[in-house]
């Protein structure tokens, strides 16, 4: 597309705003599917976190003999704690009695925790998550609740965050641009082209110049807008078929009127023939008789009359 076609297509205000609404769509349509799929990142984070801490439980469980004390088992539980992942904990036996704690004390209370199955608690600045093991998943008699750092979790959605929206971005400058070019050449640029060719024919026809060089004589489209350009094209046939009609009805009118204006030329010839013949029938003096007094005036109501007066002795 040349460069002033494209500068028309920036000027243009139906463009920037079609185009506007088209990356804000974008965006928000983006924006909603990415909603879950955050979420989905962070459960699977979490079930990373989860997954890694359980291994560690199990594995201490399995290296504690079964009939432990309380003492031993806490010790051994206690060096989780060597791990930066887990924080600090508490082990409860499994009438609620607490065994020892040990680091830095979940939010996730005893009373929270489900009685078969783990049982989860993530803060509110998602930098710590609280993971509570049943006596199922210990197979012992024992409740575990340990507290992880889960603040690499949180930076590590942060990153996707920024990539995700980094894609977005991405995606909705592409479309849009796409959405503009495209938009441009089947729309905009037509919508132009139809202006300039009303100015001109508005132009032509105050004028009566001869029909100008019009884009839409060249354009055949099936859609909306070639309908718009057709009903153009009959309009100023119609408005110019009618201007013709007008100059010839101007042109018979002035013949009109100069056959007019030469036959009431020959009728006040005639006219003034006749009553110079009328004149003629008058006399030219009145007759004097002695002890009487005449006289006369005539003037007809136009050119000539029907009337005669003499005097006779």
């Amino acid at each position: 597309m040349p460069p002033r076609k494209l500068f028309n297509l920036r000027v243009s205000r139906l463009s920037r705003r079609i185009v506007f609404w088209v990356f804000i769509s974008v965006i928000l349509i983006e924006g909603l599917i990415f909603i879950p799929s955050y979420k989905n990142r962070e459960k699977e984070l979490l079930s990373q976190l989860k997954g890694i801490s359980t291994a560690r439980v199990a594995l201490v469980m399995r290296l504690t003999r079964p009939d432990a004390s309380d003492d031993e088992l806490f010790r051994q539980i206690k060096k989780l704690q060597d791990d930066k992942m887990i924080t600090g904990g508490v082990l409860y036996r499994s009438d609620g009695g607490k065994v020892g704690a040990f680091g830095e004390m979940p939010d996730l209370m005893i009373s929270d925790v489900k009685a078969a199955g783990m049982t989860f608690l993530l803060s509110r600045d998602k930098s710590r998550y609280d993971i509570a093991c049943s006596p199922v998943e210990l197979q012992r008699d024992y409740r575990l609740i340990l507290r992880h750092d889960s603040s690499s979790v949180k930076d590590r959605l942060f990153y996707f965050f920024l990539r995700i929206a980094g894609l977005v971005v991405i995606i909705s400058l592409v479309v849009t641009v796409g959405t503009w070019l495209t938009l441009g050449w089947i729309v905009v640029s037509p919508i132009l082209n139809l202006r300039h060719d009303l100015l001109r024919a508005g132009e032509a026809l105050s004028t009566d110049q001869q029909t100008p060089k019009f884009y839409s004589a060249t354009v055949q489209r099936a859609d909306e807008l070639g309908e718009v350009i057709g009903a153009f094209r009959q309009m100023y046939q119609q408005i110019s078929d009618a201007n013709i009609e007008r100059k010839k009805a101007e042109e018979a009118l002035q013949e009109s009127f100069k056959q007019v204006e030469a036959y009431s030329q020959v009728l006040d010839n005639e006219l003034e023939k006749g009553r110079q013949i009328q004149i003629n029938f008058l006399p030219d003096q009145l007759l004097q008789i002695p002890g009487w007094e005449t006289a006369a005036f005539f003037k007809p109501a136009r050119q000539v009359a029907g009337d005669f007066y003499d005097i006779f002795q």
